[in-house]
């Protein structure tokens, strides 16, 4: 998250946020304020009046199969590099519907430790009080990612030309395959029940609604 005396940026997860707070930092030396991905339930009080609230909603299968892989790569090549990765089903799975110690067949103690509550929650509570009014002025798309920039640097002077795309320098994600077709039926089964909201959001036409409700916890991001 980024506060300025004009915006609060939120980054939900996977959603483009590390290079949009690296354009910030390098530029004009703006630093995340807090942890990374605080909500807005996590923002003073004092601070919340005045300024343009503004974030970023991902496609909902697009976001966890973002958030798997990433995740799933990294902590399969570290700890079993020989055996099969973990696939988006099971991972799925293990989130919603398993015991925590259920990944350990590919993952390592501390992997399953962080990863099974790691990014559990939809990804509208990002913008929501403790009450679970959402509270932001703006969400929009990440398909729009580029052209959001140009609206916000526009707005609020700065340039936001965003050169690369982190995620496209990783290794992993060279000639990577589309996420679709890791989401099964099973898969989008599991999404669609514990994250509706999040499709129903996306899957309205027009710009993303603000006037919903999402419930939250301390945490958010990194909470069951």
């Amino acid at each position: 998250m980024i506060i300025t005396d004009q915006f609060v940026y939120i980054h939900v997860m996977k959603t483009g946020g590390t290079s949009i707070h690296n354009t910030f930092e390098r530029r004009y030396g703006l630093n995340c304020f807090q942890d990374l991905h605080s909500t807005y339930r996590d923002i003073p009080k004092d601070m919340r009046d005045g300024r343009f609230v503004w974030g970023i909603m991902r496609d909902p299968i697009e976001q966890e199969a973002s958030n798997w892989r990433y995740h799933a790569h990294f902590w399969h090549r570290d700890g079993n590099p020989d055996g099969e990765m973990m696939p988006f089903e099971q991972w799925l799975e293990w989130k919603y519907i398993r015991p925590q110690e259920w990944a350990s067949k590919w993952l390592q103690p501390s992997h399953i430790d962080y990863g099974w509550s790691l990014n559990y929650r939809p990804q509208a509570g990002y913008f929501c009080d403790e009450d679970g009014i959402c509270k932001a002025d703006r969400i929009y798309r990440f398909d729009d990612l580029h052209a959001v920039m140009q609206e916000i640097g526009d707005r609020f002077g700065y340039n936001l030309d965003l050169e690369e795309h982190k995620g496209m320098v990783y290794q992993w994600s060279r000639n990577k395959r589309d996420y679709a077709e890791h989401a099964t039926p099973r898969a989008i089964e599991l999404l669609r029940k514990f994250r509706a909201i999040d499709f129903e959001l996306w899957e309205a036409d027009g710009d993303i609604r603000t006037d919903y409700v999402c419930p939250t916890v301390p945490h958010y991001a990194y909470a069951r």
